[in-house]
């Protein structure tokens, strides 16, 4: 996969705000283990590549909310209603620009929390979600959830491919997910490369906290 960078320099200067609030090199993961799922499902590497660059700006919409809100652990209905609408904020952001690569970047970006089965922040299930978000969102989450925040520890390689696994067909596509298996392999090996010193002491309450909500 070739090195995935935002296309313009305001995206460019979105991108970095959003890094700089706690996320460190999140959408560049985000971008990797997409790019091995897309080949897993058969896609052609140029075609992989495009759905992974555009998924490094799916979070692009928190870059106007605040660092506080972002990072705090525990949420009034209010704040978290707020992070919701990063969705909304990064699909504005990017559909500005009218080409093909815009609009796939910001379908990704307003539909990455979306599950199948509909309980996702817009509602949207099945078809209704673009392939290339419901792609973006297992990637996010595998990520996510194997990745410190401050308002959760960092669960195990192995924690976080099983969440994965076991919501197939809920809250990911099942297709999708069956790719994310043929590509464990590559993904460990993102996994692993990508991997810093990480506490891996979580209790189960800070595992089911704000699973969804990265």
């Amino acid at each position: 996969m070739k090195d995935v960078r935002p296309h313009t320099h305001a995206w460019r200067l979105l991108q970095k705000s959003v890094e700089e609030k706690g996320i460190h090199g999140h959408g560049q993961r985000v971008a990797q283990y997409t790019y091995a799922i897309c080949l897993a499902m058969g896609m052609s590497k140029e075609r992989a590549d495009r759905i992974a660059e555009a998924a490094i700006l799916h979070d692009i919409g928190k870059a106007v909310i605040s660092q506080d809100i972002l990072t705090k652990k525990n949420l009034s209905e209010t704040e978290f209603e707020m992070i919701k609408n990063h969705v909304q904020y990064g699909y504005y952001f990017l559909q500005q620009e009218n080409d093909s690569f815009a609009a796939l970047a910001a379908n990704i970006a307003r539909e990455h929390h979306e599950r199948v089965d509909g309980s996702g922040y817009l509602g949207l299930k099945g078809n209704q979600i673009h392939l290339e978000a419901r792609i973006v969102s297992v990637a996010d989450v595998f990520d996510a959830l194997t990745s410190a925040r401050t308002y959760k520890d960092v669960w195990s390689f192995e924690e976080g491919a099983r969440y994965i696994l076991e919501h197939a067909g809920t809250y990911f596509d099942m297709d999708v997910v069956t790719a994310f298996d043929q590509a464990i392999d590559q993904v460990k090996t993102i996994y692993e490369t990508n991997r810093a010193p990480q506490n891996t002491e979580a209790t189960n309450g800070e595992r089911r906290y704000r699973v969804w909500m990265f």
